[in-house]
């Protein structure tokens, strides 16, 4: 019997260190639950402001996007209009080349030689002229070059098969350069 009371007594005491663990396990894990539950609403925080911030980032993204869509339509619309403006401006300028072209066919060797004959053309001929000098490509522009174009037999000729895009063409080359 005593063997029993012995062991029932040792019994007791180790449900009491059980209990006294217990409590102290109940302490710590109360704790670590207000530790997560803090955590838990940090994260729930974050995430709540991940997701704002990324719709707000999405809404930026479709704002640019508009923005940039109106911005490309409207500069469709003005090359579109210069596109139309440049062309009307074209057909003018080849109208009146072609206007100009016909009316090499009437002038006359004597005019020729009575515009050579001035020494100082009246400002329109001279004006004239010097364009006839830039259409040709002429190094230089004067009175004086005029005058020795105009003595070239094929000047005539040279006016009228001249391919009007090759100032464009030479204008293209340089910038490239």
């Amino acid at each position: 019997m005593r063997r029993k009371a012995e062991r029932l007594n040792v019994g007791i005491i180790r449900i009491d260190e059980a209990s006294i663990l217990i409590q102290e396990i109940d302490k710590k894990l109360e704790i670590q639950r207000k530790e997560l539950a803090i955590k838990t609403k940090k994260c729930d925080d974050l995430l709540t402001e991940i997701t704002n911030l990324t719709a707000k980032q999405t809404e930026r993204k479709s704002q640019v996007s508009i923005r940039k869509k109106e911005l490309v339509d409207e500069q469709l619309i003005t090359i579109e209009k210069e596109k139309h403006d440049t062309e009307s401006q074209l057909e003018e300028a080849m109208s009146a080349l072609i206007e100009a072209q016909q009316s090499l066919d009437t002038l006359k060797a004597a005019d020729i030689t009575e515009m050579r004959s001035f020494d100082n053309p009246f400002d329109t001929l001279g004006l004239i002229d010097y364009c006839m000098l830039i259409y040709l490509d002429h190094p230089s522009i004067s009175w004086k070059d005029v005058r020795a174009v105009m003595a070239d037999m094929k000047f005539i000729t040279n006016l009228k098969t001249r391919d009007p895009d090759l100032n464009i063409k030479k204008i293209d080359h340089d910038k490239k350069k």
